[in-house]
């Protein structure tokens, strides 16, 4: 965990050199926050109900129901991220309209674009929770630390090669790359 807060820490870092306080980097931010907080919301009520839910599962009915329940969890979140995903590449425009009113035209535009680019963080990061939570409950501790680990380590790696030839573009598709990648 200590490794993985250095690379986040080290990602911040990156981007306060090469972007600055720009309204560039606002329109990432602000692309950001939303594929986050629906990602974060799923990912986070779904882990803390998924272990117990599991382990339950698993001493009242079996091994096999427990797999059995949670690959249905796993397909339901699937299908549910994807509908998110596509609505919100589809809703970016009003989305970021009613959420930045004070973005003006232009910035506006730059924060769909990156919001199209960032949007899959809510496939990535839901999916990547449930794992973290199935592995768990396995007792796999150190897979779900190494796998976070790993992934943030991509992310700083592709940002720092992508950002000074494609900017933004590059560090929104290494922060979707690492999210794969964890």
């Amino acid at each position: 965990m200590v490794g993985q807060m250095g690379l986040q820490f080290a990602f911040q870092v990156l981007l306060a050199r090469q972007f600055g306080a720009r309204a560039e980097m606002d329109s990432f931010l602000a692309a950001l926050t939303l594929p986050l907080v629906m990602s974060g919301l799923l990912a986070g009520s779904l882990a803390s109900a998924f272990v117990p839910v599991y382990i339950e599962t698993k001493q009242r009915a079996g091994e096999t129901a427990a797999w059995t329940m949670a690959v249905q969890v796993t397909c339901w979140m699937f299908l549910l991220t994807v509908v998110l995903w596509k609505g919100t590449t589809y809703f970016a425009e009003p989305w970021m309209r009613a959420l930045h009113p004070n973005f003006d035209d232009e910035q506006l535009w730059r924060t769909e674009e990156l919001l199209r680019t960032l949007a899959s963080l809510v496939i990535w990061n839901t999916l990547g929770g449930l794992v973290r939570a199935w592995n768990h409950c396995l007792g796999r501790f150190a897979v779900t630390g190494f796998a976070a680990l790993v992934g943030n380590g991509v992310t700083l790696g592709v940002a720092y090669w992508r950002s000074r030839d494609d900017g933004l573009d590059g560090v929104a598709q290494a922060v979707s790359i690492g999210a794969v990648i964890s």
